[in-house]
């Protein structure tokens, strides 16, 4: 507490400073529902325009997650690799012109398998659909700022046990569902482009790729239509 001058009329004239921490916890959107499957082998880049300083040890990627029952003896597994980053916006210039690009920032991975068996042992939870965090372990200390998170994340099923049948899963992201989908965006002297858009680099990536990039040309980004949807996934960073 400091004192910024005299009492006036026997009333102590006062200040009240609180001074906090960066954020352990940042959910983004904040509001969000169903927006569809995740694109299998996909990475996505969701634009965030971070207000405060978040400190975070893990990304969750949210998705309404259910698997599939069987009455008889059979071991499900659902397996899953998923990847994390977050990247800042530069541009280069040059006498060709001028190039913007993403380049990565901080970065992390995991594997994971979860099993169930006979609709009432192991992760047997998972048969009924719920919003479930798909975690990624990352090292974030991010001041205010304009940022892209990426996402990427391959699944497969499998059958362990006596029976063959590998039982089916479903995974569909929360999204916002609050930016332009069924429209594109363009200045009045551009044209509209499928790898251009209002949040610059907010969509799916044109290319298969099983690591994150250390840098990406937005131009390589579709960032119309569903592309425009996959990126607007909803995710948490946090320290717990």
């Amino acid at each position: 507490m400091a004192n910024p001058g005299p009492a006036i009329a026997g009333i102590p004239n006062t200040e009240l400073f609180l001074s906090t921490g960066p954020l352990s916890r940042m959910i983004y959107p904040v509001g969000f529902t169903n927006g569809g499957a995740f694109g299998n082998g996909t990475l996505s880049f969701n634009y965030v325009p971070v207000t405060a300083a978040v400190s975070g040890s893990r990304l969750d990627g949210l998705f309404n997650i259910a698997v599939a029952t069987s009455a008889t003896a059979n071991t499900g597994a659902l397996v899953y690799t998923a990847m994390a980053g977050i990247y800042t916006a530069l541009t280069s210039v040059n006498t060709a012109g001028s190039t913007t690009y993403l380049s990565l920032l901080s970065q992390g991975s995991t594997q994971t398998t979860y099993t169930w068996a006979s609709n009432n042992s192991g992760q047997s939870q998972l048969t009924a659909a719920a919003v479930r965090p798909i975690s990624v372990p990352i090292n974030l200390n991010v001041q205010p700022g304009e940022y892209y998170v990426a996402f990427g994340l391959s699944t497969t099923n499998s059958s362990i046990g006596t029976a063959t049948t590998a039982l089916a899963f479903s995974a569909s992201i929360q999204a916002a569902l609050t930016n332009m989908t069924a429209t594109n965006y363009a200045e009045f002297t551009a044209a509209t482009t499928a790898n251009s858009g209002l949040y610059g680099a907010m969509g799916v990536y044109s290319a298969a790729t099983a690591v994150l990039p250390g840098t990406i040309n937005v131009t390589q980004i579709n960032q119309t239509g569903a592309n425009l949807l996959g990126g607007n996934f909803a995710f948490v960073i946090r320290n717990y």
